[in-house]
């Protein structure tokens, strides 16, 4: 019969991460960890930095401060930053020695258990960290026994110390892309026989036409043709 279909609006993945990045600014979106990031070049204290992150909202998901997952991300922030110190969702204020992500997915996970490896410091959860081991007492030191470090850093050289939440270091903004992107979607439609009109919606539509039926007049409004 005669069939009307109107498409939703629906982006491709590199038309909504343009959308974003275009939108927020100092926005920038990594293929590879599957994350957006923003490296903000104010030096604060972990807390402000954290609250800063959290009232930061793309799209209506809140940021947090960057969690290091892997060694390409460590070297990814580090790169974005410049080189400069940058605050990390983690620390160890709930208990001593704990450390826990901050924020996002990943809120409430512990990372760490006691002082450096020198202590009897180790990982949990199979998670990845890279302590500085070379300056002293292998960090986390937490100001070598002072109880007064908390707040997790990643210094210039990309490794990682605790420090207080006194010291002022600048901080990188992270939204998993996991909650800001629609995955593409397609959609098969058989309109049979007759005359068939479809009309797109906003953003990128993708028309793949089969048996385009001799005889019948179809209609695609609001679609530019791309060959």
């Amino acid at each position: 019969g005669a069939d009307m279909i109107t498409s939703s609006s629906q982006d491709t993945l590199a038309t909504q991460i343009t959308d974003i990045t275009s939108t927020y600014s100092g926005v920038t979106y990594n293929a590879t960890t599957g994350s957006f990031y923003k490296y903000v070049n104010s030096s604060v204290s972990w807390t402000t930095a954290d609250t800063a992150a959290v009232a930061t909202v793309i799209n209506g998901v809140a940021g947090h401060l960057v969690q290091i997952n892997n060694v390409t991300e460590n070297s990814a922030m580090n790169t974005l930053a410049g080189g400069n110190d940058v605050w990390q969702g983690i620390n160890d204020t709930v208990t001593e020695g704990v450390f826990l992500m901050i924020g996002g997915p990943m809120n409430g996970i512990q990372i760490w258990q006691g002082l450096g490896v020198d202590a009897g410091g180790a990982n949990r959860n199979s998670a990845y960290t890279n302590w500085d081991t070379g300056t002293g007492p292998d960090n986390p030191d937490d100001g070598n026994g002072g109880g007064t470090q908390d707040y997790v850093l990643q210094d210039n050289g990309n490794l990682w110390r605790d420090y207080s939440n006194t010291n002022s270091d600048r901080y990188v903004i992270e939204w998993e892309g996991s909650l800001l992107l629609s995955a593409d979607t397609t959609t098969t439609i058989n309109g049979g026989t007759g005359n068939d009109t479809i009309t797109c919606g906003a953003g990128q539509e993708y028309i793949i036409l089969a048996d385009w039926g001799a005889g019948n007049a179809d209609t695609i409004n609001s679609y530019d043709k791309t060959d």
